[in-house]
């Protein structure tokens, strides 16, 4: 990574971490739902903060800068946004088929709800959870990195279904559903991390984000 990748990377961040920053103030101001609760400001910080480690560890994990110049924008934010597409339109589907309880963020605060939480979640899940812990075990060599990677890949993607597959132990068929598609969906993300960087797993959420939660919930009250 060239210093002037580096810089240009740092500076994305910056900027996505000052949205996340300006959202977590306005989502005080304004009826914002409870998923607000997360932007809470001492969580940001550390968020943010844990973040910038992962940052500096990329190029040792083996993980393309933010702004990789050998990364497309194809890959970088069209494929990612397709597959985030496609999983909107499948969260979306099993909504119709079995709808469920989960709380809705009113619109238009909904933008800024999810674009600050999409931020967050990928800054946790990538920085933090996969590229600190693949950069350490890369130094004993490529074929403990790649290793260390999978395995950060496949627990980090566990994150969001695990509630789910915990309600399908009671023999419940749609949490199942639910859980798998969303290890599927962070699994994805994973693979688009580590071929073009942030942004691309950051496009992937974003997209399936706007079908489902803005387009789905907050505009059509989908549950």
């Amino acid at each position: 990574m060239t210093r002037d990748t580096a810089a240009r990377s740092a500076l994305v961040y910056a900027a996505l971490s000052a949205f996340v920053v300006l959202t977590a103030i306005v989502v005080r101001s304004v009826p914002a739902g409870p998923l607000a609760n997360a932007l809470a400001l001492p969580i940001v910080a550390f968020v943010i903060g844990a973040g910038v480690i992962g940052l500096l560890l990329m190029r040792r994990a083996g993980i393309p800068a933010v702004l990789d110049p050998n990364v497309t924008a194809r890959w970088r934010f069209a494929v990612p946004g397709i597959a985030g597409v496609a999983f909107g339109f499948m969260t979306v589907l099993h909504s119709l088929l079995a709808p469920g309880h989960t709380p809705v963020t009113p619109f238009p605060i909904s933008i800024l709800v999810f674009a600050a939480g999409g931020i967050m979640l990928e800054v946790l899940l990538r920085l933090v959870g996969i590229t600190v812990p693949t950069a350490l075990f890369g130094t004993l060599g490529p074929k403990a990195r790649t290793a260390a990677f999978w395995v950060a890949a496949v627990v980090t993607s566990l994150y969001e279904p695990l509630p789910f597959i915990f309600d399908a132990v009671h023999g419940h068929a749609s949490p199942l559903l639910i859980a798998l598609r969303l290890f599927l969906f962070n699994l994805t993300g994973a693979l688009f991390y580590r071929k073009a960087g942030l942004l691309s797993a950051l496009s992937e959420r974003w997209a399936e984000y706007g079908v489902w939660h803005i387009i789905g919930q907050s505009l059509f009250k989908l549950q």
